[in-house]
């Protein structure tokens, strides 16, 4: 458990750095950013045309095959992120990486067998090309490590790293955001998003519905106490 722990201290640390880079990229001006912007969009260098980013997405937990965003004027625009690889090779390493578990899948694997009288389902029979929904076995688990946290440090300091990573994430979407709103402005995306209104959308989308959602509803559940949280009015339908 420790060098998991420890990994991603690592991925946390990588994460703060990517995140300091929109700093750099802020200080271009819009006739900098022009100079080079044609080019990164043909060759498919864009962040929106990565495979390599929609892995990690994926990895994370993040799945999902087709983006739907909003264009001027109101119409809608649904596109394949896998009509982004570049290679046979490149769709098969997509594909695999939406079919497998995410780091998520792992961890609930694992409580599953650390905690076993919370009937947590071990996850590997779901379907993982879809995003973990929310369980109320899990948040359960998730609640007595919180309460325990000293009994069960280990668990605690894995549910903490998660929150940094995603917590991270988050910043590192909100930071993307800021930088192309002050260098281009409102203009389409590089790689032919909608540009603000795309990335406005995925960079809330982490509150609306998070990765590791009881992670985050076992905050709600700290500071609602004595009062019972209610599983049901928060979207748990396993809880009712």
């Amino acid at each position: 458990m420790h060098h998991r722990v420890k990994r991603l201290s690592r991925v946390s640390a990588i994460q703060h750095i990517l995140i300091s880079t929109w700093d750099v990229l802020a200080t271009l001006t819009p006739d900098e950013f022009i100079l080079f912007r044609e080019t990164v969009g043909r060759d498919g260098a864009s962040g929106f045309q990565s495979v390599q980013y929609r892995i990690l997405e994926y990895k994370l937990g993040l799945k999902y095959r087709f983006i739907d965003f909003e264009l001027p004027g109101g119409e809608t625009q649904t596109i394949d992120v896998f009509a982004n690889a570049q290679s046979e090779k490149e769709k098969e390493m997509l594909r695999g990486a939406l079919a497998g578990p995410g780091i998520y899948d792992a961890v609930i694997s694992y409580m599953a067998k650390a905690l076993p009288d919370f009937g947590i389902a071990d996850p590997g029979s779901r379907d993982y090309s879809r995003k973990h929904r929310k369980n109320a076995a899990v948040f359960t688990a998730w609640s007595y490590v919180y309460r325990n946290r000293i009994s069960a440090s280990a668990l605690y300091q894995l549910g903490e790293k998660l929150i940094d990573l995603e917590d991270a994430f988050r910043k590192w979407r909100f930071a993307h955001l800021a930088t192309v709103s002050r260098v281009i402005g409102s203009n389409t995306g590089t790689g032919g998003s909608s540009g603000l209104r795309y990335l406005r959308a995925v960079a809330n989308q982490l509150f609306e519905d998070p990765m590791y959602p009881e992670l985050w509803d076992v905050r709600s559940e700290m500071f609602s106490r004595p009062r019972e949280f209610d599983l049901a009015a928060a979207g748990y339908e396993d809880g009712v």
